[in-house]
């Protein structure tokens, strides 16, 4: 067995564990939030199956899961962690925030606090990705385009 000096010993120590010292937590890797956005695009990516998101509208529903809860930015990280594997029954957060990832790509809305916030309307995956579908208010096209089935390619 190959000897280390103490001093390796402890830097690898603290890289593998947060250190408390008079109430203040230190961690020796915090992901950055470009980071933490690129995990949660790649989360969003595997519920919805679509693998070109709109990164702006990734970013709105990132910050606003954030606001609702300071620990789904961690909660998200662990959620990569089971990417394209199936969540133990143990982790009902993390299912439940998988459950609202998907909701606010399909509904364009997040909840936050109880109170639901719209984030987007139009760029709901409910209009975007299901064929035939067209926002309320919005024309799908020439006068009388209702009375013709849908093209479904």
């Amino acid at each position: 067995m190959k000897n280390i000096k103490k001093r390796k010993f402890i830097s690898n120590l603290v890289k593998g564990f947060g250190t408390t010292s008079m109430g203040i937590t230190i961690n020796s890797y915090v992901e950055s939030d470009n980071d933490i956005l690129k995990k949660f695009m790649k989360i969003s990516e595997s519920l919805t199956g679509e693998n070109e998101l709109d990164l702006e509208l990734g970013k709105k529903y990132l910050e606003h899961l954030i606001i609702a809860n300071k620990q789904n930015k961690r909660k998200i990280i662990e959620l990569y962690s089971y990417n394209h594997n199936q969540i133990p029954e143990s982790r009902r957060d993390l299912k439940k925030l998988s459950k609202e990832i998907l909701i606010s790509w399909f509904t364009g809305i997040v909840k936050v606090n109880g109170i639901s916030r719209l984030v987007t309307y139009t760029g709901s995956h409910t209009w975007t990705k299901l064929k035939g579908m067209k926002p309320q208010g919005f024309c799908g096209g020439k006068f009388g385009y209702w009375s013709k089935k849908p093209k479904l390619s």
